[in-house]
Formats: C-alpha cells, structure tokens, sequence
C-alpha cells in the first residue's frame, strides 16, 4: 500500500507539471491569482513575491500625476514619464534591430530610414494615445492611491475583529482590482506599439490602403459638406427659388483625382484631400529577410531576464515535474517526497484552514480545521520520506546495490584495514 501511495502521490505531482509545461502562460496567471490571494499570518511573505503587487511603481511613479482636478498634463510631460521612456527604447531597439549590414548598398541605407521615420510616427501616436489616457484617469489614480495609504493606516490601528478582518480584506481586493484595469490598459497600450512597429514590415498591406481610400473619401464628403454650409450662409434673402432648385439638382462635381494622376487632357485637377491617418505604404519586408517574426520582441531565452513571477512560475513547473517523475520511478526517493512535503508546506501557509482567517474555503471544498487536504497531502509525502521504499519498489534498489553499497563497503573496509595496522 506505501507504494500505491507513493504513485499515486508521484501521478499528481507529474501531471501538474506536465499540464504547467503545456501552458505556461495559463500557469502564470494561475501564480499571480495564487500569490495575490494569499491569506492568514504570513500572507505578507507570499505579496512580496509579486513585483509591484498594488501598481504603486508602475502607475504612481512612472506615468506622469495629475496635480489639480481641472488641470492636463501635456504632452512634454508624458514624453519625460518613465512608461514613455521605455517605449521610446522599444522603438530605438526595433531600429537598430533591422539596421542593414555594414556594407550595404544606398537603397537598403535610405530603407531603413524610412523605416525608422515610420516607427517615429507611430511612437508618437501612441504618445498621444498615453497622455490622453493620463488626462483622462490621472485624477482617479490619485484618488486610488489616497484611499490605498488610508486603507495601509488604517490596517495598524483596527481591532482584529472578524468584521474588520472581512472589510479590510473585500478593500484590498477592490484597490487591487482598480489598480489592475489600469496595468493592463498601459500593458496593452505597450503590446499595440510592438505590434504597429512590427507591422510596418508586413508584405502585403492592403487594409491599410483601403484604411486610406476611406479617410480620403471622408475628408472629400466633410471638405464638400462645409463649401455646401458656407455658400448658404453667403446665400442673399431674397435669392431666386428657381435658381436655388437648378443648383440643388446640378450634378455633382467628380470625386478628387489620387495622388500621381494630377492632370486629365491637359487641366490641372484640384489636389485631393489629406487622408485622416497618415500612413506609408513603402514595403520594408525585405529588412526583415531571414529574421525572427518577433524580431526583436522574441521573448528572451535567458531565465536572468525575465520577471520575478515569470522565474517563480518556470521553477515551480519543472521541480513539480521532476518530484512527480522521481516519485513515480521510485528514483531518489526520499529527496523527492520531501521536496514535495516541502511545497505542500508552502501551499498550507498561503492558504491555511484555521479560526480567524478570512475568506472562508467555498463550500465545495468541504469544511477543516487545521487539517485540510493539503496538510494530509504533505504528511503522507512525509511518511513517504520516512521509508526505503524506493529500495523495495523503484530504481533506488540499483543505485543503492551498484554504487551506495560498494562505496559504503570500501569506505568500511578502509577503517578496518586502518585500525588493524593500528
């Protein structure tokens, strides 16, 4: 029965590390919720492990405040913000990535200054979208950030009441969930620059000429509806009826000639309206020849580079795989059970089943005090680690028949010979 234990322990660790290796990003989400929900005493320990888990740094300190309630922030303000100094590196970095190869005729030299000319533009579109999202809620981040010091104030001197425990806690999550819908809005303003700068390089860009044809069309309609407006004005009192009816019924004048067909039989057409967007339709696709799709966004294969919870998650996939594996081969068995005890224990600190401690498990998962699935889970991995049950059923027995046993006995016999010459 040890041994049904023991696989059954081994399958359950091994199949949550497999599921985590199929999907990370899932899993990373998973360990932020884990993490930020944490509770009990040392909840403190487990919010430590989140970078920046209330958005004081990303949202107090590197986008631009807003100081009175009728006031704007201009755009030289967002421009020095440190939100707008990161994706000023983005584009630089996305420049110099598809810079051409020393030795490069003129046309590619000239190509990549379009190309850097375009990610310009584009950076200072998204400029502008930043700063009106600052105009729009910088008053009502500063408002958040004064509720969370009062709600940090007032956690020192509230009475540790279950009433106080439950309405200090539903807070908290409300300041985080508020903070949370404005992290992923500049994350997703961040993630819309990468992806306009990358699709500057597309081959075909079709839409973003029929993007074109449209604003066109719209300015010509707008242009055509503000002459209609100003010749009315202009328009006597008594203006004859017949003549206004000869106007109204005239046909209308043809449609503005594109740009490159400026003159038709030998008469200067009148120049077309400026499109709403301006947007360059010169193919940059052949500085992208042979390189990543991502290009220089390709998530980093260096674990030093990456996020705080981006190595937690990496971690914690891989060692519960390998508790899983050893557990079900019987291989390094104790080592095993009691890093598995070790993460239970981790699992029952975050999320522990005592008096006093809010929120509640959900009904579902049944009712404990002190002793809930997870606690019998780690002391059965502890029971495991008592045994030599990897000796009796699983790959231990060779590796304590081939190597640990020689070794033990050479080692014995070296002190026997030693202490005989003594």
């Amino acid at each position: 029965m040890l041994a049904v234990l023991r696989l059954a322990l081994g399958w359950h660790f091994l199949y949550e590390g497999v599921w985590k290796i199929r999907h990370p990003d899932l899993f990373l989400g998973e360990t932020e919720g884990f993490l930020s929900g944490a509770r009990g005493p040392v909840a403190g320990l487990f919010y430590a492990m989140l970078p920046d888990i209330d958005g004081r740094q990303r949202l107090e300190d590197n986008l631009p405040r807003v100081e009175g309630k009728d006031k704007e922030v201009d755009i030289e303000a967002t421009k020095a913000c440190k939100v707008a100094k990161s994706w000023d590196d983005l584009r630089q970095k996305f420049v110099n990535y598809y810079a051409p190869a020393a030795g490069s005729d003129d046309a590619q030299k000239k190509l990549h200054e379009q190309l850097s000319a375009e990610a310009q533009k584009v950076y200072d579109w998204h400029l502008k979208g930043l700063n009106e999202f600052v105009n729009e809620n910088g008053g009502k981040i500063k408002a958040h950030f004064e509720s969370l010091k009062r709600y940090q104030d007032g956690r020192k001197t509230d009475p540790h009441t279950m009433f106080q425990t439950q309405r200090r806690w539903d807070e908290m999550q409300d300041l985080r969930k508020e903070a949370k819908g404005w992290i992923s809005d500049v994350d997703a303003r961040e993630n819309a620059l990468k992806s306009d700068l990358l699709g500057l390089l597309r081959k075909n860009r079709k839409p973003e000429k029929e993007a074109v044809a449209r604003a066109d069309k719209e300015a010509a309609e707008k242009a055509g509806a503000k002459k209609t407006a100003d010749a009315a004005a202009k328009k006597p009192a008594g203006a004859d009826a017949k003549k206004a009816d000869e106007k109204k019924n005239a046909p209308s004048p043809p449609a503005p000639l594109p740009e490159g067909e400026g003159k038709t039989k030998g008469k200067p057409s009148s120049p077309a309206p400026l499109a709403a967007t301006t947007i360059v339709l010169v193919d940059f696709s052949p500085l992208a020849d042979g390189r990543p799709e991502l290009g220089p966004f390709t998530p980093s294969s260096k674990p030093w580079e990456w996020t705080r919870i981006e190595q937690l998650a990496f971690l914690l996939t891989w060692a519960l795989f390998g508790i899983g594996l050893c557990l079900m081969l019987g291989l390094f068995t104790r080592p095993a059970a009691l890093a598995g005890a070790g993460f239970m224990l981790f699992v029952v600190m975050s999320q522990p089943s005592y008096p006093g401690v809010y929120p509640l498990d959900p009904p579902q998962l049944g009712h404990a005090l002190l002793v809930n699935k997870d606690f019998v889970e780690m002391v059965a991995l502890l029971v495991i680690a008592s045994t030599c049950l990897g000796r009796w059923t699983g790959l231990d027995f060779f590796i304590h028949k081939y190597l640990v046993k020689p070794f033990c006995c050479r080692c014995g016999d070296e002190a026997t010979s030693e202490g005989g010459k003594a």
